[in-house]
């Protein structure tokens, strides 16, 4: 017993000056210690600044003053990490044991600098050459300790991300941040809240496998270890949630997303871009996303997903390409489109307020959206609802470049009919627009009713057109058409005015309400000049009448002056009589009359031609009686006087030469 008692006592001796001997030294030489095994493990110089104060029981532990750590030696943006106090705690017993058990780790107010440079480096990046050999056990075998995190504060803390190869900086402040690792194999916990470039974000994150941390090196795990990685973040009212797999350098995620955003400027400040200005139904409102993510290469991939944009899904799969300005591609399946709000706002609101009775929408069209992004989608749809027109199942193909954006109608489904072609919306330095399109079997009356509020023409059609027009507002775009085309029509009927009685009756009441003109057949092109369509070839067919038709029609200022000229083919001797019919006003208000000055014109024209006629054939008599000729069979009076004016003239010139008799 007196020798145990004698070896108890050595040891509480022995403790008993070790911690005054601790408690003796003066605190520079513990900072100085401190720095000199930071530097020998990262190859980077630690500087401790203030007071040291140290402490044993119950953990063993330490607080700074202000400390910095130096930056790679590339990098000119100042220390890698600089704080204004850093305090930390070991249990005692714990380590004793062989363990390390970290009971809290606090930094106070650190600013924190992550880099790229333009070639490639980071400067989280240590020199591995200076970490510590592992220790062996006597069987050769590698010995590491088991660790453990009780609790990691950051409090008012920063973070700024240069990368030089994308020219991008990114900022975090007001970082405040709670981590853990409570087992040494289990899950390392992040619960964090800052403003990321001045958008509030706050991120609950675990990973699964830190230990690869201290078995494979710092340097190891960043750059060849893969952990399993679970993550909830908001960013305003925009929330995202990830379960997969990620790996640090160069960053690469796998797993399953979740994310529904709601607060597009908060979402893309995070990310050190501006929120693009989308109409409603394309995500002005909210993004949804699920499916299988995978990130690599500035390259984001989502397979297998389901896509909401705002009353709007969307089935397929989408890559973003983040490398320099974000690039959507996909291809994408959907049932009912709702796209209404787009003639809501082509109209300037929803009640159309600045589009009176008739004339088109003067509101500025705001396409800055389009310069936000580039993309190539495809998208099929069982229907789109786009206000006005309502499509039946729908294939496009969409191109956007630098602002443009090419809209290629691969099947289109509308008015009972459909439509191939395509239509070019671009934003580059102003705004323009261009259509060519071709449709077969197309209804017309509810097209032009939607397009243009008129509803008098029932009739099915076949049409091409190429018309291309700019201006920032729709009525500058009308007014500003330049283009060509041709339409032709089956069986129909004009609703409003009866051709055939008006040329029965001569009488313009009969060109009225309630009235209608049926035909079998009309055919005709046009020109677009300045917004107005010009055309001078329109043949219609109907029975027991042909009409031709030419004029204008004011695309832009919405106003007729056309007309109409029907020829009635029950005449005796089937020539028929010719009454133009002129069609004049707005398109909300068309006036239809008989043009009587015309019909005066026309026949002034008929009985001055019927008078040289007269004179003609006069003429011709009084020659045939003075020359005495005789008009053989089969031969014209005309013909019979030049051949006897030949004759005559022959003789003469014989005569006069002193030839024949």
């Amino acid at each position: 017993m007196r020798w145990i008692r004698r070896i108890v006592l050595f040891f509480v001796a022995l403790v008993v000056v070790a911690v005054a001997a601790l408690f003796l030294m003066p605190a520079e030489k513990i900072a100085g210690i401190a720095a000199d095994r930071f530097e020998a493990a990262t190859g980077r110089e630690m500087v401790i600044a203030g007071d040291v104060s140290p402490s044993i029981w119950p953990n063993l532990g330490v607080t700074t003053g202000a400390v910095s750590i130096a930056n790679a030696d590339w990098s000119e943006e100042g220390p890698m990490l600089s704080a204004e106090g850093l305090s930390i705690g070991v249990d005692l017993m714990a380590l004793i044991g062989g363990d390390i058990r970290i009971r809290w780790v606090e930094a106070i107010s650190p600013a924190i600098i992550l880099e790229k440079s333009a070639d490639g480096k980071a400067n989280w990046i240590f020199d591995a050459s200076a970490e510590p050999a592992e220790s062996e056990d006597p069987q050769g075998g590698a010995t590491t300790r088991r660790f453990a995190l009780d609790q990691a504060e950051i409090s008012g803390g920063s973070l700024t991300y240069i990368d030089a190869e994308t020219g991008t900086r990114q900022q975090i402040s007001d970082l405040d941040a709670d981590i853990s690792l409570p087992d040494f194999a289990g899950k390392a916990e992040l619960r964090a809240a800052a403003n990321v470039n001045d958008s509030p974000v706050t991120i609950e994150a675990s990973i699964d496998g830190p230990a690869k941390l201290l078995t494979g090196g710092v340097a190891a795990f960043l750059t060849e270890s893969t952990v399993a990685v679970e993550l909830d973040a908001s960013a305003g009212g925009s929330e995202i949630a990830f379960d997969g797999t990620m790996r640090l350098v160069p960053l690469t995620v796998g797993g399953r997303l979740d994310a529904e955003l709601d607060d597009l400027p908060a979402v893309f400040g995070a990310i050190g871009q501006t929120a693009p200005a989308l109409p409603e139904g394309l995500g002005a409102k909210l993004i949804g996303a699920k499916g299988d993510l995978e990130f690599a290469d500035n390259v984001v991939t989502l397979a297998n997903a389901r896509i909401r944009l705002d009353q709007n899904t969307l089935n397929g799969q989408a890559s973003l390409d983040l490398t320099a300005k974000p690039r959507v591609t996909g291809e994408f399946a959907a049932g009912a489109v709702d796209l209404s709000a787009l003639s809501e706002e082509a109209e300037g609101g929803p009640d159309g307020e600045s589009q009176g009775e008739s004339g088109w929408s003067t509101e500025p069209i705001d396409a800055s959206g389009l310069q936000a992004i580039d993309a190539e989608l495809g998208l099929t749809a069982d229907s789109v609802d786009l206000g006005k027109s309502q499509l039946g199942l729908t294939r496009l193909f969409l191109r956007l470049q630098d602002g443009r954006l090419v809209t290629e109608i691969r099947e289109l489904n509308a008015y009972d009919g459909t439509v191939t072609g395509e239509f070019v919306v671009n934003s580059r330095g102003g705004l323009s627009v261009r259509s060519k399109l071709s449709g077969s079997a197309i209804a017309l009356r509810p097209l032009l009713q939607q397009l243009a509020g008129y509803e008098r023409l029932l009739a099915m059609a076949d049409m091409d057109m190429n018309v291309v027009g700019s201006g920032n507002s729709l009525d500058a775009i009308m007014k500003s058409l330049d283009g060509e085309g041709r339409i032709g029509m089956g069986k129909g009927e004009f609703q409003g005015f009866d051709l055939v009685g008006a040329l029965k009756s001569m009488e313009a009441g009969q060109v009225g309400q309630g009235g209608r003109t049926v035909f079998d057949s009309i055919n005709g092109s046009f020109v677009i000049r300045n917004g107005v369509l010009i055309n001078e070839d329109l043949i219609m067919l109907a029975p027991l009448m042909e009409a031709g038709g030419k004029g204008r029609v004011g695309i832009g200022e919405q106003t007729l002056n056309y007309t109409i000229t029907p020829k009635s083919l029950d005449g005796e001797d089937g020539a028929g009589i010719r009454i133009p019919v002129k069609i004049s006003g707005t398109w909300a208000n068309p006036k239809i009359s008989l043009d009587l000055e015309a019909l005066a014109g026309e026949r002034l024209r008929e009985e001055t031609e019927a008078a040289k006629e007269r004179a003609r054939q006069a003429a011709e008599e009084k020659a045939i009686q003075e020359l005495g000729v005789t008009t053989e069979e089969g031969q014209s009076s005309e013909d019979a006087i030049r051949q006897e004016l030949e004759r005559r003239a022959t003789g003469g010139l014989k005569n006069l030469l002193g030839g024949g008799n």
